[in-house]
């Protein structure tokens, strides 16, 4: 049987002429070595059942490769699992932030050389209510940027759109008031944002709640900041996370397998895209469900 790579590639995310580029180059790179090549286009929110049909239907395909940003991903994730497949999954970041990319040692000037190198390791998935995530599930201030900043101001100016948009959006902080519970552990308190994740870097930014990560432990990392009620408490989340301080007295952290957390009608963010609104969230960890090729360097 001849081996397939099924390349899939979103139009919109990235400038275009970096873009067409670097498309030019994965399809000759990808299918050369008499391998065949079947590219596919994202469309939309439909993308998870069409892709989990494709991958299905298409035997032959034995790898497969995202040209996108993490919200293209986290849809291809979604439909490689539930197809069933257990076959390698490769990206080539073209996102503003690309945060998963960066977690694996990737970009965009050395995607295909990790790709063709096809040093392929088992990575943790996250599980929310149903939903797989790749690194983060989050709630809170700030944490819809990512997909209510325009697409056009990301192509433009990359990161710094989010920036831009976080700055317009500082006096507007609210609180979210939830219950969590972290194994045998309640937490409840009102939050400014919180964030589960599997993953060194979320939102362009290292993680540093000084929590040991591993994305392959069974494990994901929890930090939940309280929401600050005068400009000193604002200013001690800030140390806190700056130095990396897991003993401060605003800012929740830990690993944990599972994790509930109830509250009134929340919005949520998977992987930088909407999640949905919710009231009662059950989130786990698949410990080494999906093959990912990753840097060496990584």
């Amino acid at each position: 049987m001849n081996t397939t790579t099924m390349l899939i590639y979103n139009p919109v995310s990235g400038r275009t002429a970096d873009k067409l580029v670097l498309l030019g180059k994965a399809v000759k790179k990808l299918s050369s070595g008499g391998r065949a090549l079947l590219v596919c286009q994202t469309s939309g929110k439909k993308d998870v059942e069409r892709f989990k049909k494709a991958f299905s239907e298409e035997p032959g395909c034995d790898e497969i490769i995202v040209f996108g940003g993490d919200g293209t991903l986290h849809n291809v994730l979604n439909a490689l699992i539930r197809s069933g497949k257990d076959i390698p999954l490769g990206y080539i970041p073209m996102g503003s932030t690309n945060d998963y990319a960066k977690n694996l040692g990737i970009n965009r000037e050395n995607a295909l050389k990790v790709i063709t190198a096809r040093d392929c390791r088992a990575m943790d998935v996250g599980c929310f209510n149903g939903e797989y995530f790749s690194y983060v599930a989050a709630f809170g201030n700030f944490t819809d940027i990512s997909y209510s900043t325009n697409q056009q101001t990301k192509n433009n100016l990359g990161y710094l759109a989010y920036l831009i948009e976080a700055v317009g959006k500082l006096l507007e902080l609210k609180p979210f008031h939830a219950r969590i519970h972290v194994g045998e552990k309640l937490i409840e308190d009102d939050f400014a944002v919180g964030l589960f994740t599997n993953a060194f870097y979320t939102a362009g930014l290292r993680n540093r709640s000084g929590i040991i990560i591993d994305l392959r432990d069974g494990l994901l990392e929890y930090v939940l900041v309280k929401m600050p009620e005068n400009p000193r408490d604002l200013s001690g989340i800030i140390s806190g996370l700056l130095n990396e301080n897991r003993d401060n007295e605003y800012i929740y952290s830990g690993s944990a397998k599972s994790f509930l957390i109830e509250s009134a009608p929340m919005a949520w963010t998977l992987d930088g895209e909407n999640g949905g609104i919710h009231e009662r969230c059950e989130i786990s960890v698949l410990p080494q469900r999906i093959k990912m090729y990753v840097s060496a360097q990584s």
